[in-house]
């Protein structure tokens, strides 16, 4: 494979002993998007659970990234967990530069287009599935498609933060023009919940057609774990420390109000900041947190690798998320949820989106109103006072991720769903 030519040989799956004569074998999806793949986060995960869903059962699957992003440096081109990717732009890393950063973006939509082409002519592609991609890239990779005869999808994970009615003419007439063209442009979109579901309807074409497809879980990374190794016990929230969708502002305050009832219990809070503006920020943070709060038991841990997280994860006594109301959180359905969930550990969740359609309190999960941190603290003290039954909960919960949540299951589903306009 050249520098940036997307790999055109024999497929990760059949090359490691898969399916070769499998129904699904002609099936060629590319996964295009500004991706940071393979590193960890929500985007990647869903996205690995998609390609390595769509693998399994028997398809074949390349990522595109087709915008540097990145703050750590890794291979332009390779496979990882099975899954053969490339950066159109040859480099990963985004540029400080805003010139650099032009310069790399636009090289990275030239080659892009010649990859696809070129991907196209070798074998041919099926569909294009964009994930979070950005609006000129929906619109050029779109109609070179159309001009390809490759079906295009969208996944629509969460409201398309487009533009907010609140703000300028200028952001709401691009959300508007979003509303009633770009969205014209899918063949199919893959739905994570029935609120999108409702919001994407009016803007579709007649003959277009979606597919409800959750949170995706990958087992494999869940099983045989050992536990990370810390003094005594912990609650685990895995996410970015300074964002504000997950309220962890509340959750740290609702620790704080149980933490001299359980004195062997400490908070992690998983996860570096995604501001590459402010490097320093995630020890502003801390410094804070321990100025205010003075007792040592919060700890962020900053970035740990991908495979690590799932050790802190099911070293935890609780998983928490204290989301707070909000579109974001009406509208889409936090992937970490279904993480928690695989480890068997007690969840502590909010009662936002449509998170109760899966968890009950007090059967499989722990449940509580949002943007009460008294109330979120109570529960706590619940979970870690009767750790017998929090326990079972945990376990119902796990068997609730297997059956709902399955990456192999939902993968079989999207190449079904492709095959639908293959027959057209």
């Amino acid at each position: 494979m050249s520098e940036r030519k997307l790999r055109v040989e024999e497929p990760c799956l059949r090359r490691k002993g898969g399916m070769k004569n499998g129904k699904n074998k002609n099936v060629h999806i590319l996964i295009v998007g500004p991706l940071n793949f393979p590193r960890p986060g929500a985007p990647t995960s869903r996205v690995t659970a998609y390609a390595k869903g769509m693998i399994k059962a028997g398809a074949d699957v390349e990522i595109l990234c087709v915008r540097p992003v990145g703050d750590t440096k890794i291979p332009s081109q390779g496979t990882a967990e099975g899954i053969g990717y490339a950066y159109s732009a040859g480099v990963t890393v985004y540029q400080k530069s805003k010139i650099r950063q032009f310069y790399y973006e636009l090289k990275a939509l030239i080659a892009a287009i010649r990859m696809i082409v070129e991907y196209h002519r070798e074998k041919k592609v099926d569909a294009i599935l964009f994930y979070a991609a950005h609006i000129y890239h929906e619109v050029i990779f779109s109609i070179l498609a159309r001009l390809l005869k490759i079906t295009v999808m969208r996944d629509i994970c969460e409201y398309p933060f487009y533009y907010d009615r609140t703000h300028n003419l200028k952001l709401r007439i691009k959300g508007y023009l979003y509303e009633r063209l770009v969205f014209r442009l899918f063949d199919g979109l893959i739905i994570m919940t029935r609120a999108l579901e409702d919001y994407c309807r009016p803007f579709l074409r007649k003959d277009a057609r979606y597919l409800m497809v959750p949170i995706m879980v990958d087992w494999a990374r869940f099983e045989n774990v050992e536990p990370v190794k810390v003094e005594g016990r912990y609650i685990a929230y895995c996410g970015d420390p300074s964002g504000t969708k997950d309220g962890v502002d509340i959750l740290i305050e609702a620790f704080c109000k149980i933490a001299s009832r359980h004195t062997d219990v400490k908070l992690y809070i998983i996860g570096d900041t995604a501001n590459r503006r402010a490097p320093d920020l995630l020890k502003k943070l801390q410094k804070e947190i321990d100025e205010r709060y003075g007792h040592g038991r919060i700890v962020l841990t900053g970035r740990v690798e991908y495979a690590d997280v799932a050790k802190y994860l099911c070293g935890a006594c609780a998983l928490v998320l204290s989301r707070p109301r909000s579109v974001q959180a009406r509208y889409g359905f936090p992937t970490k949820l279904g993480e928690y969930l695989a480890t068997g550990n007690p969840v502590v969740v909010t009662d936002v989106g449509e998170i109760s359609d899966y968890v009950q309190d007090g059967d499989n999960g722990f449940m509580t109103e949002p943007g009460d941190a008294s109330a979120f603290a109570s529960k706590l003290d619940y979970v870690l006072s009767n750790t017998e039954h929090a326990r079972q909960v945990g376990l119902k919960g796990q068997a609730l991720a297997r059956e709902k949540f399955d990456y192999r299951c939902h993968g079989a589903r999207l190449i079904e769903f492709v095959k639908q306009f293959q027959k057209n």
